[in-house]
């Protein structure tokens, strides 16, 4: 079932860091998701509404996906006025995620409604220019895509070697160590904490969220490859942070 903590901040999924939730149930036929579906983040719990109108497209992967009621499902009847695959990239812009917050309802939790959505205006190129734009931004996500696999690969192979090397030491040419109580020579075993100057935890009490400042790095910006994932970072105030 497709949640909005699935969402990425800039647009698609996030589904290799985030929580999946299963449904083995029964369920309208409505609520089955059909790959290539344009779906749109319809709440958000941050009075910035930071991913209010960010949306993803269902991918081809052969997995089923379920329709959450906190998602807009976004479907075009006439494909030769409008072209899905640029209505993607148009509900990325700022102007869009501004008139969403601006009429939303709601104080600390923000909600939209397609009637809202509905009257967002835009200025609509022809639909061949609409297909090139969005095939042109497309091929540079793929390529943003490739990369960033390619990176989880590189990096995967780093921690395997660290843990050959360093945690086992089984590096080329040693000899005779078979643990990690048989150091190379020259190699101390001290507490960690004699090494670095110390280490601070960040406020206790949440900041408030503002449109723009410092950035607010949560555990939910932590991957499980122990990368940052800054496609969900929050802003606070220059003031807050003073006070932290």
């Amino acid at each position: 079932m497709v949640n909005i903590g699935n969402f990425r901040y800039d647009g698609g999924f996030r589904f290799g860091s985030t929580r999946i939730q299963r449904y083995s149930g029964a369920y309208p036929e409505r609520f089955d998701l059909s790959s290539g579906d344009l779906l749109l983040v319809m709440t958000c719990q941050t009075p910035a509404g930071e991913i209010l109108g960010v949306p993803a497209r269902i991918p081809e992967d052969g997995r089923r996906y379920l329709h959450n009621q906190r998602l807009g499902r976004v479907r075009v009847d006439r494909h030769d006025e409008l072209d899905i695959g640029y209505l993607y990239y148009l509900f990325l812009s700022r102007s869009f995620n501004a008139h969403l917050v601006a009429t939303a309802t709601g104080a600390k939790i923000l909600h939209t409604a397609p009637g809202r959505i509905e009257s967002y205006r835009w200025s609509r190129p022809p639909i061949a220019e609409q297909r090139r734009i969005a095939a042109v931004l497309s091929a540079y996500d793929g390529l943003v895509e490739n990369n960033l696999s390619r990176i989880g690969i590189l990096e995967e192979m780093a921690r395997a070697i660290y843990q050959e090397w360093f945690v086992d030491f089984r590096f080329p040419g040693a000899t005779g160590l078979a643990s990690q109580e048989s150091m190379p020579s020259g190699w101390t075993r001290v507490p960690i904490g004699e090494v670095y100057d110390g280490l601070f935890d960040g406020p206790h009490a949440t900041p408030p969220v503002a449109i723009e400042g410092p950035v607010f790095l949560g555990i939910g910006n932590i991957t499980e490859s122990g990368r940052l994932d800054l496609s969900s970072v929050r802003h606070i105030d220059e003031d807050d942070l003073s006070a932290s």
